[in-house]
């Protein structure tokens, strides 16, 4: 598991994982949404509610989507289906939540991709980030990094093996 933070308290350490951790952000995201007495009618939800992961499934946002949906169920009572609609970046995803009625039962869960950077690899989208989609919360935060094969030309190693050559002669 990724660790997201660590928590002391005197001598003990927790460590949180990020699943955990966004499945607790989410909670209290749900939690304030549920208490929004203009946004829905008392009864909200009365139908299942949908959950779009515009990724294939068994992927990251698998690992994020599906144990949000369970805690909707046990915080809402309703089925929260997850729907994985992978494919053109999320775009395809996206487009089904961009179209569908903005009344509160289709999620999406996504990335930075389909909102930012998307726009600047097609020409046309499918949906406009800013006029279709209302942000809820922040879920999770992942770290990235860039490696090559040990030795590859481009690294670090062969960079100083190489000067280290050029300086012996």
């Amino acid at each position: 598991k990724f660790i997201a933070r660590e928590k002391y308290k005197g001598n003990d350490m927790h460590l949180i994982s990020s699943t955990a951790r966004a499945i607790h952000v989410a909670d209290i995201a749900l939690t304030c949404i549920c208490f929004i007495p203009a946004a829905h009618s008392q009864t909200y939800p009365d139908k299942p509610i949908r959950l779009v992961l515009p990724y294939a499934p068994g992927g990251g946002a698998d690992v994020v989507g599906r144990p949000l949906a369970q805690r909707l169920y046990e915080k809402m009572g309703k089925q929260v289906v997850v729907d994985n609609r992978g494919g053109a970046s999320g775009n395809i995803g996206m487009e089904i939540v961009a179209k569908s009625p903005p009344d509160g039962y289709t999620l999406v869960l996504c990335l930075a991709p389909q909102l930012a950077v998307n726009q600047t690899l097609y020409s046309k989208l499918p949906y406009d980030p800013f006029r279709d989609f209302a942000p809820i919360s922040l879920l999770a935060t992942t770290a990235h990094c860039t490696a090559l094969e040990f030795g590859s030309k481009g690294s670090i190693h062969h960079r100083r093996s190489r000067n280290h050559r050029l300086h012996a002669r």
